[in-house]
């Protein structure tokens, strides 16, 4: 994909964002094949996994190894098997019908509900995708990173990994040949990709040069909460217009302070608040200004129109009133013993 980015556009590098799995994607790649670092110039990663601590509540942790059994009988062989890449995934149906309960049902197991709003109607969209088109193979390998071990897939049995690896454990991904500049975005209430993990994601990159935690986001709030634009978008088109060079900052144990950045709802509410009524009140300033504006122009436009018609009725009056006294005088004239005061 960056490569044919780069042939079509002629350019040198490449700017890349990644949410959730595209995170671990774009790092593995990087720790596979380093020359890719020429090739791109920052990455932006959204409840970035990869080193992470999963912060499951209890019933999801108790139903995780059913789930894993259950998925082991999934061979993607049937067109009804779950992962199987479809035309027209049958989770839409009901989603697209009641986008609300899905969401609902999915916040159970990414994080806390949160009360910011959500554009539910994004759910049908997103099933259209998700989680078709995956492998159980992918599945287990993710699971199995939940507890801050960024390795290859682990085979689950010494002659597995030793056939694979040449040793009897799965390698970890060495993410210091990560060079790229990299910005991070945390939900505060993410179960997937909490923050529990992030000192160790921090440790573990070579140049990070921004950790942001956004309060109330959970796993999925970077796609479907409805002011990502001020909580998010803004803040990653910032990443992006910034030159970043390579830094030490994360030599140390602890986060880079004076980059961390906390994303307040409540105080985005008032803001937005005091914001929108301000603009109101200019806005209907600027209306009656306009509307001043327009009745001067129109009065300074009518106004020679009335002076000719006041000046046109004058006339016709004064035309009116001698025509009057004409005829009245020819009518004395005819019989003298009638008398007219005026």
């Amino acid at each position: 994909m960056i490569d044919h980015i780069l042939q079509v556009t002629k350019t040198e590098r490449v700017s890349c964002i990644g949410h959730s799995m595209g995170n671990a994607v774009f790092m593995v790649m990087l720790a596979l094949r380093p020359e890719y670092n020429e090739k791109v110039q920052m990455f932006v990663g959204l409840g970035p996994f990869a080193v992470v601590q999963m912060d499951l509540d209890p019933v999801s942790q108790l139903l995780l190894p059913q789930v894993l059994d259950l998925v082991k009988f999934n061979k993607n062989t049937k067109a009804t098997d779950l992962f199987r890449r479809k035309k027209v995934n049958p989770f839409v149906i009901p989603c697209w019908s009641a986008p609300t309960i899905c969401v609902a049902i999915l916040t159970q197991f990414l994080g806390k509900d949160n009360d910011h709003g959500t554009c539910a109607n994004l759910m049908p969209i997103i099933l259209g995708y998700f989680p078709s088109g995956t492998s159980n193979k992918n599945f287990h390998h993710l699971l199995s990173l939940r507890e801050g071990n960024f390795a290859h897939f682990d085979y689950g049995t010494s002659e597995g990994n030793l056939a694979h690896y040449n040793r009897i454990s799965p390698p970890e991904y060495n993410l210091t040949r990560v060079r790229v500049p990299v910005s991070l975005y945390y939900g505060e209430t993410d179960s997937v990709c909490s923050t529990k993990g992030m000192k160790a994601q921090v440790k573990a990159l070579p140049n990070l040069v921004q950790v942001s935690v956004i309060k109330g986001y959970n796993h999925m709030d970077f796609l479907l909460a409805s002011n990502t634009r001020q909580a998010l978008y803004e803040n990653i088109m910032e990443d992006l217009k910034t030159a970043h060079t390579i830094n030490n900052a994360n030599e140390s144990n602890d986060l880079p302070h004076n980059k961390m950045n906390i994303f307040d709802l409540k105080e985005f509410r008032k803001t937005a608040i005091k914001s929108l009524v301000k603009g109101a009140k200019e806005k209907q300033k600027s209306k009656l200004n306009r509307l001043k504006k327009k009745y001067k122009t129109k009065k300074l436009e009518i106004k020679p129109e009335i002076e000719n018609m006041w000046a046109d009725i004058k006339t016709k009056f004064e035309e009116r009133k001698l025509d009057k006294k004409l005829k009245e005088e020819n009518f004395l004239k005819k019989d003298p013993k009638i008398t007219v005061e005026y």
